[in-house]
């Protein structure tokens, strides 16, 4: 049998949000999770209220689990080749790009404190084809991917250094035309302009 999703993107999007956040505070002051609109994020009024203010900032693409039979001891993890093409981007402007999963294979296990594993797309090259990745639920020690554009999955401790030292304190100005090319990149390929597409959330660090 096929795995096939039982959440969507946004679902795992309010689990993925609320883990890394809560990670980050532990080494940084402040951060900001941005689901980023050039019309609200990226207007006038929110460059007003950020003047002034350097920022780091980083991309997350939620990944669904994908599962034969609810309740299994592993899901499937499928990298769509469009997120390798915004990785390259995004690492080329010092925006690394992450994709999360929520480690649970039955609906009503889906909570903010669900497990989730981290890697990142290093941008080295963009393959024309997805990357699947098996992971287990219970362990990921087992479960490294070796493949060479993928790096993870990621002790949760390593998130912050990752960060750290792969993005450039910015302006505002900058991280939003930042925001905006690593977004579209992974639109790349679809027709519809509004809506089509993988679009990532952004963590967003204020200098301290």
């Amino acid at each position: 049998m096929t795995p096939i999703s039982f959440i969507s993107e946004h679902t795992a999007e309010y689990v993925l949000t609320r883990r890394i956040v809560d990670v980050l505070l532990r080494s940084f002051p402040r951060v900001i999770p941005l689901y980023f609109w050039s019309g609200r994020e990226g207007s006038s009024m929110a460059a007003a209220s950020m003047c002034g203010r350097r920022v780091r900032v980083a991309a997350v693409y939620a990944r669904r689990p994908k599962i034969t039979k609810p309740g299994q001891k592993w899901v499937l993890m499928k990298i769509n080749h469009q997120l390798f093409e915004a990785a390259a981007i995004g690492n080329q402007l010092r925006c690394p790009v992450f994709c999360g999963i929520p480690l649970v294979s039955d609906l009503a296990d889906v909570t903010p404190d669900t497990a989730c594993a981290w890697f990142q797309m290093m941008g080295t090259s963009s393959p024309s084809e997805d990357l699947e990745i098996r992971l287990s639920i219970e362990s990921l020690d087992s479960t490294p991917s070796h493949h060479p554009t993928v790096r993870g999955p990621l002790p949760e401790v390593q998130l912050a250094a990752c960060i750290l030292e792969q993005t450039e304190i910015m302006n505002w100005e900058v991280a939003v035309d930042t925001m905006k090319e690593t977004r579209s990149a992974g639109r790349s390929g679809f027709r519809f302009p509004f809506g089509g597409g993988y679009q990532p959330f952004f963590v967003v660090i204020p200098e301290a």
